[in-house]
């Protein structure tokens, strides 16, 4: 992966300029990851085809749909597209931090599937299929290389990826397929890493008297623990809110998690 990416600056006259950055790394492109994952996984997936799900009844369909802790309704339709789309829905998750290795700043950027009982089976459905006790969630969950690169642990070197990170994320919208040609649809539901990994992925401040991705607290205070205490939570609705003046949108996620 090799591209060049803008920046604003100040120059010595103190003028703001236009700056360019070269930006080089390895990468895996996330849909190479993806149909790799697929492959790999397929024994644990429970992916069907449209004959399977037209040929269940009422109560099977609502039995299945109990089973991952989803609404049921009186539409029978609706409940069968909804399980369908449950099992043929993967999510995803990113992990990034910066380290130093021989004098040199690198940033490595991981993502693995999460297990999830609408698509994967579960313990004792395995045992029941093959006969052996397998740790599913860790064979799933294990994490796969996306993106090495030299880079400076500034915001301003971290920010030459997320270009690249875009891309991957708008071909989200293209599915991938099985062997036998079904569709699967892929969400990137989740990040985790350390504080200055999630200041870079939420566009929180970086360092100063409110640098806390996760409350509105003041670092001086921060020793203070019923202060700590007593701090709100900033929600994904208000970052949305505060990062695109666009208001709060309604929208439901699901991981089976609703808001």
């Amino acid at each position: 992966m090799a591209s060049e990416i803008s920046k604003l600056a100040i120059s010595n006259e103190g003028e703001v300029i236009q700056k360019k950055i070269d930006v080089n790394a390895r990468k895996i492109p996330f849909k190479d990851i993806r149909k790799e994952a697929l492959t790999r996984n397929k024994s644990f997936l429970k992916i069907k085809d449209d004959n399977y799900y037209s040929q269940l009844n009422r109560e099977e369909i609502i039995s299945e749909l109990q089973k991952i802790h989803e609404e049921v309704s009186d539409d029978v339709d609706e409940m069968r597209s909804s399980l369908k789309k449950y099992q043929c829905q993967r999510h995803w998750l990113l992990w990034h931090d910066h380290s130093t290795l021989a004098n040199y700043g690198h940033m490595l950027f991981c993502v693995r599937e999460l297990y999830d009982p609408a698509i994967h089976f579960i313990r004792h459905e395995m045992i029941d299929k093959t006969g052996k006790d397998i740790d599913i969630q860790a064979t799933i969950e294990e994490p796969q290389l996306y993106v090495l690169g030299q880079s400076r642990l500034m915001v301003e070197d971290q920010m030459k990826f997320v270009p690249t990170r875009q891309e991957d994320l708008r071909d989200l919208k293209n599915t991938v397929l099985t062997d036998c040609g079904i569709e699967v649809c892929d969400i990137m539901r989740f990040m985790n890493g350390d504080n200055p990994a999630a200041e870079m992925e939420n566009g929180t401040q970086h360092g100063g008297n409110y640098g806390c991705p996760g409350c509105d607290g003041n670092i001086n205070s921060s020793h203070d623990l019923e202060y700590s205490l007593q701090r709100r939570y900033k929600t994904l609705s208000t970052k949305k809110t505060n990062l695109f003046s666009l208001g709060l949108l309604e929208k439901k996620v699901s991981i089976h998690l609703k808001t």
